[in-house]
């Protein structure tokens, strides 16, 4: 686990969260590869559909309120969160960054700039489905 945790992905999460750290040395090993695996496998079987892992039949089926905002980078793009909001029958739309990134850095930067607006729809989103409930 000790190589897990100097892996540029699991290192990243310690930065952020040290007590991370703690969590992965704790973990058995082969419990870590077994839950890697079976993630991947997971993400492979649905990595076709419209949004990965979650089939269009099973969008449709999803009544719930969902607030969604779709991304802007290469890794999150726009549209996904597209897709979803139009196969979704509860799902209302939010694009909050409109300047397509192709780098993950850059992109977050405009979410960071946004954060105010971002908590603003999210809690008026809360709040009316709260009161539908």
């Amino acid at each position: 686990m000790e190589a897990v945790c100097r892996t540029e992905h699991f290192g990243e999460l310690i930065a952020s969260n040290p007590a991370n750290r703690a969590r992965l040395m704790a973990m058995d090993v082969e419990r870590f590869i077994a839950v890697m695996k079976a993630w991947r496998q997971a993400f492979n079987e649905g990595a076709d559909h419209p949004v990965i892992g979650i089939s269009p039949a099973e969008l449709r089926s999803m009544t719930m309120p969902a607030c969604i905002i779709p991304g802007n980078d290469r890794t999150h793009p726009r549209e996904p969160g597209q897709i979803a909001h139009r196969l979704m029958p509860n799902a209302e739309y939010h694009e909050v960054v409109t300047e397509d990134r192709p780098d993950l850095d850059v992109a977050l930067e405009d979410w960071n700039a946004k954060e105010g607006l971002l908590a603003a729809i999210f809690i008026d989103f809360l709040r009316r489905a709260q009161r539908g409930a």
